[in-house]
């Protein structure tokens, strides 16, 4: 649904992949109490995926889970495996978190300025999952990945088009700077379930979509 072009858009391969595949579904769970469940795609995950309970705060389940692909969609072809450095003004940072707080009703629609913003927490494989920014009074505000990257995301203009591909990233506070600098960053989108990159590159490979499907979830 998110990228589907219309009838004009469509090939004799594309037609024919879905007639090929029609009725095939994925489910999971103990042998004879499967289920279809809700599945991700991103466009590109940077060689680490993270989970859909850290990325969207779901209930944890094993196909969904985070993964270290190795870094098989670092192909030379993909602009998006390597981005960065993004900067976004400290002044611009609070704008857009303000804006983003108050159309969720949350805490940041009143912060202060912000001060700095550091990662809070990684997952097994060191993809951050979590971040925290601190306003100049002190005050704390916990975000997970995909919050900031949304509220970041939202509030870009033409006039200030910064914005962060993924939360996969480092984040540089230099002192007495006015500007938060988010460097080594990876990857375009959440980064959950199948990669769009790695999918392909496993079917250049000679892969059957069946095990590429088993090896994304």
């Amino acid at each position: 649904s998110q990228v589907y072009g219309g009838m004009d858009d469509e090939t004799s391969r594309s037609r024919a992949a879905v007639q090929d595949t029609a009725g095939i579904v994925v489910v999971y769970g103990q042998p004879g109490q499967e289920r279809i469940f809700k599945t991700y795609f991103s466009s590109c995950c940077g060689g680490v995926t993270q989970s859909a309970a850290d990325a969207f705060g779901e209930a944890y389940m094993l196909p969904l889970s985070d993964q270290d692909v190795h870094g098989l969609c670092s192909r030379d072809d993909n602009p998006r495996y390597n981005w960065g450095p993004v900067e976004i003004t400290k002044d611009e940072l609070t704008s857009r978190l303000r804006a983003w707080g108050q159309k969720r009703n949350r805490p940041e629609r009143n912060m202060a300025a912000v001060s700095k913003l550091d990662i809070q927490w990684v997952n097994r494989f060191d993809r951050p999952i979590r971040f925290v920014v601190t306003d100049t009074n002190g005050v704390r505000y916990s975000l997970g990945g995909e919050e900031l990257r949304n509220a970041i995301d939202a509030g870009a203009t033409k006039a200030s088009p910064a914005h962060l591909p993924s939360s996969y990233c480092k984040v540089v506070n230099d002192p007495g700077s006015s500007v938060i600098r988010f460097v080594e960053g990876h990857g375009l989108g959440h980064g959950v379930g199948m990669c769009q990159w790695c999918a392909e590159i496993r079917a250049e490979a000679g892969m059957r979509h069946e095990d590429i499907v088993l090896c994304a979830f």
